[in-house]
């Protein structure tokens, strides 16, 4: 899109670990315009702040990200917990295969 002078916007409405990997992407796209993300999803009560591990920080309809390492968000432990919590890990043997 850069290349012929378009800008590029994405749009999060699949969840916090999404949102937080467009927003990185987001701070390094020459042309990167707007990102659209779900209010009712990660404001006050919504339901991203029941999964990850600290809130979202948006001031006046920006997202701050900070130094953590990764994408700087983790999900609560005790989600793999629940009975109905689905675990995929990806191995080292997995990774030789792929490869």
């Amino acid at each position: 899109a850069d290349t012929y002078y378009l800008p590029v916007t994405l749009h999060d409405t699949v969840g916090p670990v999404a949102l937080w990997a467009s927003a990185h992407l987001m701070l390094h796209l020459p042309n990167a315009m707007i990102m659209e993300g779900v209010r009712g999803y990660w404001a006050d009560g919504g339901w991203y702040n029941d999964v990850v591990t600290r809130p979202l920080d948006v001031r006046e309809g920006h997202l701050t990200l900070d130094q953590t390492p990764g994408l700087g968000i983790g999900l609560r432990p005790e989600l793999v917990q629940r009975p109905d919590a689905v675990v995929r890990t990806t191995t080292a043997q997995d990774l030789a295969r792929w490869s």
